[in-house]
C-alpha cells in the first residue's frame, strides 16, 4: 500500500479536494481498471463516507480526482484516514491519505 501522507486541513462545512495518482507495482503511472473508490474512516475505525474517483482529467495518465463535502457528520479537531482502491492489471492496488477537520 502506498501511502500519500496528510492532504490537508478543512474547514468543518468546506469542500476537500481529492486526488489519486494510480501506479503499477513499478510505481509507473498507469490507468486503472475501472473507476477508482475511496472510503473516509474515523478515528476508531468505523466508516464515514464512501465514494469514486470519477474526474478523469483529459490527458493525465491514471490521474483522477473528487471532491468531498465535509458536512455535519464531521468533527472539527479529528483527523480522518481516506483510503483509495483501484484495480491495475487485475490486482487490487489501494493507497492512504489523511485529512485533518478544523
Amino acid at each position: 500500500m502506498l501511502d500519500i501522507g496528510f492532504i490537508g486541513n478543512v474547514a468543518a462545512g468546506g469542500v476537500l479536494p481529492l486526488a489519486l495518482q494510480c501506479r503499477d507495482a513499478s510505481l509507473r503511472s498507469i490507468e486503472p481498471t475501472g473507476t477508482p473508490s475511496y472510503v473516509i474512516f474515523k478515528t476508531d475505525g468505523s466508516t464515514i463516507a464512501t465514494g469514486t474517483m470519477s474526474i478523469d482529467p483529459s490527458g493525465y495518465l491514471g490521474f483522477r480526482m473528487d471532491s468531498l463535502s465535509v458536512g455535519n457528520s464531521y468533527e472539527p479537531g479529528v483527523l480522518y484516514t481516506v483510503r483509495f482502491d483501484y484495480k491495475v492489471d487485475g490486482v487490487d492496488r489501494s493507497c492512504v491519505g489523511s485529512f485533518m477537520v478544523v
